[in-house]
């Protein structure tokens, strides 16, 4: 091949890759090594105010695990990858250097992750749709004592956001919670049949929602005292508290 056919040929090529670039920008796609992930949770929703609040918020650090799905023309390309949070530069990135995202896909994802493959909806629109089965089957067990067995009973869902170079997710709880609240010089506090975990707040629980639970215990204060009552969930994203006296 002469000079002046490898020159044509160099031309042609940088045309293609400028034209594809050119596309990618208009259309506001990045390319798939570029994506980086964005998580994060507004918290559960009070009952009574209808605000959410921040001190019910998830805060992801480094060690936990979401995963993610893409979903290219009814089908899915990419299933359950797993993304996990590590340091970087004093924030959360999450990571999976085998898995490459297609930016011309819809993405979902949930938390927290498991290992076992979902059986989802492809065609749906919403992240609530597309784990409609997973959030159908989901039974909080009633041992959350620790902030591990509690964040673990925590399932939330969001549908991917592309902007640019950065794929989001707003995860929403798909379970309700309970928050128990004794006076605050109470000791001794003992829940019959459940195992909820203890916050500068009070005590939380999270359950299908309107699930009823009838519950006993007792708290100590200058005196033993019992109690016994029946507790209502809300709805999903939602908390609401019980004081107990």
């Amino acid at each position: 091949m002469n000079i002046n056919k490898i020159l044509v040929a160099a031309l042609a090529s940088a045309a293609l890759i400028f034209t594809a670039c050119s596309k990618n920008e208009a259309e506001g796609i990045a390319p798939a090594t570029s994506l980086s992930i964005n998580v994060h949770d507004s918290g559960y929703v009070s009952t009574e105010t209808r605000t959410e609040e921040q001190g019910f918020a998830t805060r992801f650090v480094t060690g936990d695990r979401i995963g993610i799905y893409a979903v290219k023309d009814g089908a899915v390309v990419v299933e359950n990858a797993l993304f996990k949070a590590e340091a970087a530069n004093g924030k959360v990135a999450w990571i999976n250097d085998k898995v490459e995202l297609p930016a011309d896909a819809k993405f979902f994802a949930y938390y927290p992750y498991t290992d076992r493959l979902e059986d989802v909806n492809a065609t749906a629109a919403t992240a609530e749709e597309f784990f409609s089965k997973k959030i159908a089957a989901w039974d909080p067990a009633v041992e959350q004592q620790a902030q591990v067995l509690y964040t673990g009973a925590d399932l939330m869902v969001a549908t991917g956001e592309l902007s640019q170079t950065v794929l989001s997710f707003k995860m929403a709880h798909q379970m309700s919670l309970m928050l128990f609240k004794l006076p605050a010089d109470a000791s001794s506090v003992t829940f019959e049949e459940i195992n909820p975990y203890q916050t500068a707040e009070g005590f939380r629980l999270l359950v299908k929602p309107g699930t009823s639970l009838d519950l006993t215990g007792s708290f100590k204060v200058a005196k033993p005292e019992l109690f016994s009552f029946t507790a209502k969930a809300a709805d999903k994203g939602e908390y609401k508290t019980f004081n107990i006296r």
